[in-house]
């Protein structure tokens, strides 16, 4: 049966599922493999329609081989999600170019549901979910048409809507068994714990930073995170300083993150309600994967959630790697309380320490202005008003820093980022002996009026510094504001106008278009549909189920979770079974027919049976010469019989079913 020919109309769906398969992929394909696909799907149309011959064995070789080169030459020796995903494609375009059975074609199509299932690796927004969805509807109906008669006299057009319909109702009778499967299927750990991708995404921040580093994801328009907050009011853009992690370490060129980390306080522990001082301020955060353990969070922020914690510089970090969307709840407390009094000997030591001998020009400004400024404070103001009034400018596009990158920055180019500010007010800081460091996250972000969230994205990446000063404890400053305050009160976009370096290298990003009413308009809907589908489908993690389905139905074991979806499956297969057993068991018979079958086993039984090519009326005749006794009511009965040929009901009436069962009776 795989064997045969493959219906014409199958032909059709199979093209169309496999195109809306590899569609997800189409942001991290070569351009090179789209030229392939294209051509293995003219090649077989053309197969389809007459026009030219299935490849050959040679040429299939040919093409296995050029195939495997290429993905070397893209990709080389490394093994990742991008190369992976490739090869798969590249497997299924070259089966269904010498698809001729239906084995091809099952295999082909099973080969389909693998890429597209590969896709959502990728990608898991609105946009791909209706593509996706739109995939798996062609999947199923050319499953489904590969099952139909090749040789059908039916047309073209009907026999190939006919699966799709089909298909569709496979799609809307499995909805309920997919919506309980989501609910109540346990949530499991991610299956890998380190990157598969093939290239250094845009993705965020990494745990170091150097000159350039930040200024990079300035020109990416991805998203970090979505914010929205329990009043559904918008802090002032001067306190959304979203901090991800401090860097206390300093090498002459890289800011990193102090290797020995302390031990966090948990979210429940009673040492957490030393910091609950005031009214908090309650906000909830959908944040995109980072491969990293921190959480992005408010100055003051308390963890309310299980598996969130406080570290002792007051970040947020989560129990694990973030190699999902997190969906969590933070609590932000406006009294700054954290080590206001005093801080360690170590905290102290490790946020003043310095590489010897680099930046001489800066370690030289810094004294000199400590020795004119009475207090710390003074210290903070003069080397603010330092980047007020010289001609230091804030750009995308900072050139290329070698040794000694902050005295080139503070005296040769004064062309800089955020990182180099803050850097730079850092080192300054520490050779003055003021305990600082540099942290790392985000500022601002793009409020949506109606729908009351906030989405930050990389290119509102930030750095700025924190100083401890005594009695008030770590002080927020950042330099970025006194060269820039455009970009704290109005967002990247507004303080880079000048220069037109806002996402230069993304020529086709609907952030570049805000002042065009209608793309504007159109975005931020694209931007509202998936915040909601975020929010509530893909942030549907293991803590939100557990959570869900304690408030919902009292539980969150996993063992009534799997008898609620073994119940769920024996209810569907019953049912499924039901259905098809009253749609393909035999029609009901009539009282008559029961009753003439019964008649005739009788009669069998007898030794008068009736072959083939004999009537009702000829088998009555048998019997009456047989049964002299009889004649006369078996002549009534075929009469009866060949009279209701003749009616419109053509069914004999209660009547002769009553005499026909008397004689049965006799026989």
């Amino acid at each position: 049966m795989n064997d045969v020919q493959i219906p014409r109309q199958a032909v059709i769906w199979i093209l169309l599922a496999e195109f809306t398969a590899v569609l997800p992929h189409g942001v991290h394909l070569p351009l090179w493999m789209w030229g392939g696909v294209a051509f293995v799907f003219i090649w077989r149309w053309l197969c389809h329609l007459g026009r030219l011959s299935y490849p050959g064995r040679l040429v299939k070789v040919f093409f296995i081989v050029c195939s495997v080169a290429a993905l070397y030459a893209y990709f080389g020796r490394q093994f990742n999600l991008e190369i992976a995903s490739a090869f798969l494609i590249e497997a299924s375009l070259l089966k269904l170019l010498e698809m001729r059975s239906r084995r091809d074609a099952y295999v082909v199509v099973f080969l389909g549901f693998f890429v597209l299932s590969v896709g959502f690796l990728f990608e898991q927004g609105i946009r791909a979910a209706i593509v996706g969805i739109f995939a798996l509807w062609a999947l199923v109906s050319a499953l489904i048409s590969l099952h139909f008669n090749p040789n059908t006299s039916d047309s073209h057009f009907i026999e190939t809507s006919r699966a799709g319909r089909l298909g569709a109702m496979v799609l809307l009778s499995s909805l309920p068994v997919m919506l309980v499967f989501y609910m109540f299927f346990p949530r499991i750990a991610p299956l890998w714990t380190f990157n598969l991708h093939a290239k250094a995404p845009l993705t965020g921040l990494s745990e170091t930073m150097s000159p350039g580093d930040i200024s990079r994801l300035g020109q990416s328009a991805e998203l970090a995170f979505r914010a929205s907050f329990d009043n559904a009011e918008l802090p002032s853009r001067g306190e959304l300083y979203w901090r991800a992690m401090s860097l206390d370490t300093y090498d002459g060129r890289v800011w990193r993150q102090n290797p020995l980390r302390p031990d966090k306080l948990w979210a429940g522990n009673p040492a957490l309600d030393k910091y609950r001082v005031g009214k908090p301020v309650g906000y909830e955060i959908i944040q995109e994967p980072t491969q990293e353990r921190w959480l992005f969070s408010l100055k003051n922020s308390v963890p309310v959630e299980r598996g969130t914690g406080l570290t002792v510089d007051g970040m947020i970090e989560y129990r694990e790697a973030v190699f999902n969307r997190k969906r969590y709840r933070l609590e932000s407390y406006p009294e700054d309380i954290l080590e206001k009094d005093a801080i360690s000997s170590r905290v102290s030591s490790l946020n003043l320490k310095l590489p010897l001998d680099s930046n001489p020009r800066s370690r030289q400004l810094a004294q000199e202005i400590r020795s004119s400024s009475a207090s710390p404070e003074l210290f903070i103001q003069s080397v603010l008003r330092y980047f007020t009034t010289e001609p230091f400018f804030y750009t995308l596009r900072p050139p290329v820093l070698g040794v000694n990158d902050i005295d080139q920055f503070l005296f040769d180019s004064r062309r800089g980022f955020c990182e180099h500010y803050a850097g730079a007010f850092v080192f300054m800081a520490r050779v003055a002996g003021i305990p600082a460091r540099v942290v790392t996250g985000y500022q601002g972000g793009e409020w949506n009026d109606e729908d009351k969230f906030l989405t930050v994205r990389q290119y509102d990446a930030h750095a700025w510094a924190e100083v401890w000063i005594q009695g008030r404890g770590w002080v927020r400053v950042d330099p970025t504001a006194a060269v820039a305050p455009q970009r704290i009160q109005s967002g990247l976009e507004i303080a880079v106008e000048d220069e037109g370096s806002f996402l230069q290298d993304s020529g086709f990003s609907a952030q570049k278009y805000k002042g065009i009413n209608w793309i504007n308009a159109l975005r931020m809907e694209m931007d509202s549909l998936n915040y909601y589908w975020q929010r509530w489908v893909l942030s549907y993690d293991q803590d939100t189920q557990k959570s869900l389905l304690s408030r919902w139905f009292g539980f969150n074991d996993v063992s009534r979770m799997l008898k609620i979806l073994a119940g769920t499956l024996v209810v569907f297969f019953l049912l499924a079974g039901l259905l098809l057993w009253l749609k393909t068991r035999s029609p009901r018979r009539s009282p008559f027919m029961r009753q003439w079958l019964a008649f005739t086993a009788k009669a069998q039984a007898q030794g008068f049976s009736m072959t083939g090519d004999e009537t009702p009326a000829m088998l009555l005749d048998k019997i009456a010469a047989g049964k002299p006794a009889l004649k006369a009511r078996l002549k009534w009965l075929a009469n009866e019989m060949n009279l209701a040929l003749y009616r419109d009901d053509q069914e004999p009436d209660k009547k002769v079913i009553r005499e026909l069962a008397k004689v049965r009776r006799q026989l």
